[in-house]
């Protein structure tokens, strides 16, 4: 496992995520485990600033995609 992974399980380090539960028009920020580098080609990117596309909105109100996980 990676230093990275070890740190993360010892630590419990967690983040804040904007989470879709599949219901439409709830969304919540909920603290979130940091993910864990498992494989030598994998990487933890952070986001800094993000944007919407008009069309996940069809998801926020229910009219695409909104099936629960």
């Amino acid at each position: 496992m990676a230093l990275a992974g070890i740190l993360n399980t010892t630590l419990n380090a967690t983040m804040r995520g904007v989470v879709f539960n599949g219901h439409p028009f709830e969304m919540a920020v909920q603290d979130l485990p940091m993910p864990v580098i498992q494989n030598a080609t994998d990487a933890v990117v952070r986001i800094t600033m993000s944007a919407l596309c008009g069309s996940d909105l069809h998801t926020y109100h229910g009219v695409a995609g909104a099936t629960p996980p």
